[in-house]
C-alpha cells in the first residue's frame, strides 16, 4: 500500500543512493588519491613536520582538519591535533610541528559559514564540502582508518588531500 510516509522513504533512499553513485563513481574514475611525499633534508631530532597542502573549489571560508595517529582515536577518540587554515587560496598549506614518526588520518571538512562546524541537511548529509588524506572515500560516513592513513617520517612529511 502507497502512503504518503512511503513515498518520502522511497524519494529518500532514491536520493541516497544517486548521491552514493556519484560518489562511488567519482572514486573509481581514476581520481588521484592523496599524495605523502617525505622531506629530504628536514629535522634531524628524531621528530617530524607534517605539510598538509588541501586543494579547494571555494576560495572562502576555513579549512578544519582533525589529525589522528590510531584506529581507536579516528574511530571517536581525541585527535592528535585540529589544525585549521584560511581558504584563500588552493591548495590551503597547513603545518603540524613536533610529530612522533608513524602512521596517521585526516578528517576535514571547509567551513564555509564560518560556524566552527560542519553543517548538515534534515537526513544528516554533509551540506559543506568534507574530505579525508589520501582522497578516501566515505560510505555512509568516513572511510576505514587503513583506507585514509599515511605515513609520517622523521624529518618531514607532505601530505596532498582534497576538500570537495
Amino acid at each position: 500500500m502507497t502512503t504518503p510516509s512511503n513515498i518520502i522513504v522511497k524519494r529518500c533512499l532514491a536520493g541516497t543512493a544517486a548521491l552514493l553513485a556519484v560518489l562511488g563513481a567519482e572514486a573509481c574514475a581514476g581520481k588521484p588519491a592523496g599524495i605523502t611525499q617525505e622531506l629530504t633534508g628536514g629535522r634531524t631530532d628524531g621528530l617530524a613536520d607534517l605539510e598538509i597542502q588541501v586543494d579547494v573549489k571555494i576560495l572562502k571560508g576555513r579549512i578544519m582538519l582533525a589529525l589522528y595517529d590510531s584506529e581507536a582515536a579516528y574511530n571517536g577518540g581525541p585527535a592528535v591535533a585540529g589544525v585549521t587554515g584560511e581558504a584563500d587560496e588552493s591548495p590551503v598549506v597547513i603545518s603540524v610541528k613536533d610529530l612522533k614518526p608513524g602512521t596517521y588520518a585526516i578528517k576535514g571538512y571547509h567551513d564555509l559559514d564560518g560556524d566552527g562546524k560542519m553543517n548538515t541537511n534534515a537526513f544528516g548529509i554533509p551540506s559543506e564540502p568534507y574530505g579525508f588524506s589520501n582522497n578516501a572515500p566515505g560510505n555512509f560516513g568516513p572511510p576505514p582508518f587503513e583506507k585514509a592513513a599515511f605515513e609520517v617520517t622523521a624529518g618531514g612529511t607532505v601530505h596532498k588531500m582534497a576538500i570537495k
